[in-house]
């Protein structure tokens, strides 16, 4: 009954609604907290409406509907201004006058219409031509900028002060289709109101305007519509993608329409293949559209291999920066401004180069850009103007936090533009160009942006490579330093023990004159040997058999070995160890090497506070756990308040040899960190220089009452 009242007014009101009601989806869900989004997504959304009230009023003939359409009419035209304001920001009473009018006016006649008052002739007049301020909003600004009253609109931020003429022109091309657009769709759509006029042109202005919406779309998103080349490839990848769904749909169910059951499965099968092969269609589609029109993409391309090539081979950081900013310079025409890595801790970014002497040297990791990348999961090329904009749009204030934070962080660089090197969804590194504006075919779809991301991710991977080729290399120098350790400490011990012997069956008498020189000798012999027994404690594994141990009575056993030297030294020596704890599975005689090793640490670090007099010092041992399911959480740690120890330092504690005592070998907070790991734990460092320092040992093992 009523498919008879269908015709082609009604049918394009029923794919407007569709189309702007599904664009409203996809913008908003690409950034919920951008003003320009919300505003453009409560447009269509608001079209939607109005189209498909449209529809149901008259082909259901629903009184309700008809109400609701002529509401959403009146709340159009606001929106409508509102959503022009937001993305173009024109200054000037004119433009602020139109929307306060629309307001104005939506709040007069919508309460009548809701009331059912919508029959009143004149309350329906000036409802249905109400748009009419759109038409002549849009003729305001198009003429303002026209006759050159005005700069383009909606520009580049702080960049337009310098944009060049081509730049300009442009963004007025962009405005243009943006006002004629607005004010021919608006006329169209309102002509079945003029019924001389027919049906036909209405129906051609529902379609029309779903294009015009679909087509500004990139002016919300990417703030950019002034590439014929972007429009046609964007029209030839959905027409693409449309007809091949649609020749699938029907090759599959054509044959079956006789048997229900095979129709449904068939048209399953079909929705699931339509679903599957839709984004390789449209990617390939594009990949061709742009390689077919889009002259740049070749050179690009090219550029890209040929760099690509240059770092396969790299065995350095400052290679893949040098071959990043040749590859820039010769397909941006620009100088690449600083080169950045992470460094292999992973606590900050280090400079590899960098072009202007004022650069820092090192960024944290918590760097405001890389976090900026990291929180949107976005790894593209940020722009100083695209930062801007976000701060200036987005609704939520973290949001804008973030994106200040981006920008001030870039600009510190003395740059414009900054490019993530990714690899595993971590920034391993950044490349940053200043450029004197934003190169116009820099945006998301269809300009060069997408070409260069196989070249940052190839750099990605490279300093990946680098980072874990040094890895390699330092383990395999280890290793080879701990096997010469070995057999040297071997070699080196058994002619100690004779040397030592030899002295010792000396015995000279006492006043003899060689008795001193006999005790230099054993007492450099046992030094000696202790270095020994340390380069074999650290170049053997620690793979004994763990043993069920009282770490109680391990610790205060250590603690009395130094107890008495200490009081000596007058060192405040302070024991820490709870009333009782269970016995843990260990390895007892590894666990009283590291308590030997952190207290002799300790005692040589509050050596100079005896000498300088400056306050008491004090050792801490420490002993403490907590059982969580069975399992006994162990921290055992020694602090001291000697001379600290700086950050440079503190990061480099446990890597063997390294030492800033005389008599230190630079082994024994190694050895300590391996019995850690044996024990499937680890050692922490801390300290503050002129405070002292903290070294704890952490464990967990099983346990038993």
């Amino acid at each position: 009954m009523y498919a008879m009242k269908i015709d082609l007014l009604f049918e394009s009101a029923l794919l407007l609604a569709a189309v702007c009601f599904s664009l409203s989806v996809y913008v908003l869900a690409r950034g919920v907290g951008n003003k320009l989004n919300l505003a453009y997504a409560a447009l269509t959304l608001c079209i939607s409406l109005w189209a498909f009230s449209f529809f149901m009023a008259n082909v259901l003939d629903w009184r309700l509907m008809e109400s609701v359409h002529i509401v959403s009419t009146l709340i159009l035209v606001p929106l409508s201004l509102l959503f022009l304001n937001t993305l173009l920001q024109p200054e000037g009473w004119v433009i602020r006058w139109f929307l306060r009018l629309s307001i104005l006016g939506s709040l007069l006649l919508v309460p009548p219409v809701t009331l059912g008052l919508d029959r009143t002739p004149w309350i329906r007049d000036l409802s249905y031509y109400s748009p009419t301020l759109i038409v002549f909003a849009n003729l305001y600004l198009f003429l303002s900028e026209a006759v050159g009253s005005v700069k383009p609109r909606g520009g580049w931020g702080e960049f337009t002060r310098f944009a060049s003429l081509e730049m300009r022109h442009a963004l007025k091309r962009r405005n243009s289709w943006l006002y004629l657009g607005g004010m021919l769709v608006t006329l169209l759509c309102t002509m079945d109101r003029v019924p001389w006029m027919g049906r036909t042109l209405p129906a051609v202005g529902n379609v029309l305007l779903a294009l015009y919406f679909y087509f500004i779309k990139d002016a919300v998103l990417h703030q950019s519509l002034v590439s014929s080349r972007r429009i046609l490839g964007r029209v030839l990848t959905n027409v693409l993608a449309a007809a091949s769904s649609f020749l699938i749909f029907l090759l599959i169910t054509n044959w079956v329409k006789a048997n229900t059951t095979l129709y449904l499965i068939n048209a399953f099968f079909a929705a699931f293949i339509v679903v599957v092969s839709l984004d390789p269609v449209r990617s390939l589609t594009a990949i061709f559209f742009q390689r077919l029109f889009f002259k740049e993409a070749t050179r690009i391309g090219s550029l890209i291999q040929e760099a690509s090539k240059e770092i396969a081979g790299a065995f350095s950081a400052q290679a893949i920066a040098a071959a990043t900013g040749r590859f820039l310079a010769r397909a941006l025409e620009g100088e690449m401004v600083s080169f950045y890595m992470l460094d292999a801790a992973g606590k900050q970014f280090r400079k590899v180069q960098g072009a202007r002497q004022a650069l820092p040297e090192a960024l944290p990791a918590s760097f405001p850009l890389v976090q900026y990348w990291q929180r949107r999961k976005n790894w593209l090329p940020v722009l100083a103007s695209e930062l801007q904009r976000t701060s200036e749009r987005e609704t939520l204030s973290a949001n804008v936090a973030h994106a200040q934070l981006a920008l001030e962080a870039l600009q510190s660089l003395e740059s414009t533009l900054a490019f993530p090197l990714v690899h595993d969804r971590s920034v391993l590194g950044f490349a940053t160009m200043h450029l004197p504006e934003p190169p116009e075919h820099w945006d998301e779809s269809w300009g060069a942006l997408p070409l260069f991301a196989p070249y940052f991710a190839r750099a990605g991977e490279a300093l990946h490579e680098l980072d874990v080729y040094a890895q390699l290399r330092e383990r395999d120098r280890l290793a080879t330093i701990g096997e010469m350790a070995a057999g040297l400490a071997h070699e080196i011990r058994n002619p100690l023990g004779a040397i030592k012997g030899a002295a010792q069956v000396l015995d000279p008498k006492p006043g003899d004159p060689q008795e001193p020189f006999l005790k230099i000798i054993v007492e450099e012999v046992n030094r000696l040997n202790t270095v020994v027994t340390q380069f074999l404690n650290y170049a053997k594994p620690f793979q004994g058999e763990a043993e069920w141990a009282d770490l109680r009575a391990l610790v205060l056993i250590a603690a009395s070995r130094y107890e008495k030297r200490f009081r000596e030294e007058q060192i405040e020596f302070l024991v820490h160890v709870p009333d009782a704890m269970p016995k843990v599975e260990c390895q007892p005689v590894l666990l009283d090497l590291v308590l030997k090793n952190l207290l002799e640490n300790a005692g040589r670090a509050v050596t100079d506070l005896m000498k300088k007099g400056q306050k008491k010092p004090t050792i801490s041992l420490r002993l403490a756990h907590t059982i969580r399911d069975g399992r006994v959480e162990i921290h055992l740690s020694v602090e001291d308040n000697g001379a600290g120890m700086s950050p440079e330092v503190l990061d480099k504690v446990f890597i063997p040899f390294f030492t800033q005592s005389p008599q230190g070998t630079g082994l024994g907070l190694s050895i300590c960190q391996k019995i850690a790991e044996a024990h499937g734990g680890r050692m922490e460092a801390s300290s503050l220089v002129g405070e002292g320092s903290l070294l704890t040992l952490r464990f967990t093992a099983r346990g038993k009452e």
